[in-house]
């Protein structure tokens, strides 16, 4: 191999030796030309090339290179069992467990522990590292939640006890734990009761305190995608009531419903016909 190759200005082949750095060289007479003899990682030839072109992995020819690079071995998932097939240089890098990600995903839930959240009462699934810390909370805003000063309050609706932040306390609330406790609790207006009378009348599907957004409606009918509000006018004269109304009927329109407003007097006045007004929205 090493006599194949001769040196342009000497005439001689590479028949000196010598070690530099660990690396076996060979030079011809007048060390203009240097070689050293690797051995390729796919076929295990021996093969010539410059000391500069060494590398961790070395092969003869390209097609052993793309040959070498795409050696694949198969492998039993941990999880599915199922065999797959996966490149050799994946495995040098620790991988070749799992199939997919899916298994990889599904281990990790296999082995999540259960905690029950001390704020909220929930349970939620911790990998074991986090467990070892000794988790308390499911989530960011159950831990600020607990960190609030809270005070303990006693729902008038359902006599249960129920805690709240201060703040809130302050602010002149704390006397209902949900709003349907405070529905059940104040009742539906005289005009809501008029309304759902003529509504079961018609036998029209309907839903009573409905939110939507921010803010709640009366009357929801699913069938015609229409929101009955009835506005009585002692509340719905004063000018910030008005401007809520308002800001309430953009954002029933932008979330595509159509809405109905009925005034007081003309619901105890029995000044309109529902079933009519119900035909032209």
């Amino acid at each position: 191999m090493l006599s194949t190759i001769k040196c342009g200005h000497c005439k001689s082949s590479l028949t000196q030796r010598f070690d530099e750095g660990g690396i076996v060289k060979y030079k011809c007479n007048c060390s203009l030309k240097v070689r050293t003899i690797l051995i390729c990682a796919n076929c295990s030839k021996q093969f010539l090339n410059f000391p500069y072109l060494i590398r961790k992995t070395n092969y003869c020819s390209q097609k052993c290179y793309w040959t070498g690079t795409n050696k694949k071995k198969i492998k039993s998932c941990k999880v599915c069992g199922k065999n797959f097939k996966i490149k050799d240089y994946l495995i040098k890098q620790g991988y070749g467990f799992y199939c997919s990600k899916e298994c990889w995903f599904d281990l990790f839930k296999r082995s999540k522990i259960k905690v029950k959240c001390i704020q909220c009462q929930k349970d939620f699934l911790v990998i074991r590292a986090v467990y070892k810390k000794h988790p308390k909370f499911c989530s960011k805003t159950c831990k600020d939640i607990s960190e609030i000063d809270q005070i303990a309050s006693i729902c008038r609706g359902c006599k249960i006890s129920f805690n709240l932040p201060r703040s809130a306390i302050d602010r002149g609330r704390g006397l209902f734990c949900t709003w349907k406790c405070y529905k059940k609790y104040k009742g539906e207006s005289s005009l809501e009761l008029l309304i759902r009378q003529q509504l079961e009348k018609m036998n029209e599907p309907f839903q009573q305190e409905v939110k939507f957004g921010k803010f709640r409606a009366d009357f929801y009918l699913p069938k015609r995608n229409l929101i009955i509000e009835c506005d009585g006018e002692y509340w719905h004269m004063d000018k910030k009531i008005k401007e809520r109304d308002q800001r309430k009927d953009k954002v029933f329109e932008k979330l595509g419903y159509n809405i109905l407003r009925l005034t007081g007097q003309q619901i105890i006045n029995n000044d309109f016909i529902l079933k009519n007004l119900l035909l032209i929205k």
